[in-house]
């Protein structure tokens, strides 16, 4: 009884963190940004894969912090075609996503070309997310992408 209880009590005093952790609405889902820049580094570790881009401002100059973009997790990458080799530091994309509502520079990605116009798998479902939203808002452009070979 008592190691049911604890494990009753343990459960609910988690469940939140585990809620929130998941919780999407820190991202801004009615906007979608496109930041172009060098990744500076690439994390692919649990719990979300996540890049870290030197970007410029509209105006050419620097940022003074990298933008991070956070993904899915490895094993959704992994499915996808993704590994620790996927990106490089200093290679140049382009991504496109949510970004948080609170300001910083950190995005949840749906979108990643390389500096060539191919477009980088996504991990499930994020596709749909994206067609969701530019349903919804006619006047969003995005870059172009390449055509798949044998298009």
């Amino acid at each position: 009884m008592k190691i049911t209880l604890a494990l009753a009590v343990l459960f609910l005093a988690t469940a939140g963190l585990l809620l929130a952790h998941h919780s999407e609405s820190i991202n801004d889902e009615d906007r979608l940004v496109t930041i172009k820049g060098k990744v500076s580094s690439f994390g692919f570790t649990a719990p979300h894969v996540q890049i870290y881009l030197d970007a410029k401002s509209d105006q050419g100059e620097e940022e003074t912090a990298p933008w991070i973009a956070t993904g899915g997790n490895p094993s959704s990458m992994r499915r996808t075609g993704w590994n620790s080799r996927t990106l490089q530091p200093g290679e140049e994309i382009t991504i496109t996503g949510f970004p948080y509502k609170d300001g910083r520079k950190i995005l949840f990605w749906l979108r990643i070309l390389r500096a060539d116009g191919e477009e980088l798998p996504s991990a499930d479902g994020l596709q749909g997310r994206l067609d969701r939203f530019l349903a919804t808002h006619p006047d969003q452009k995005l870059p172009p992408v390449k055509p798949a070979a044998g298009n």
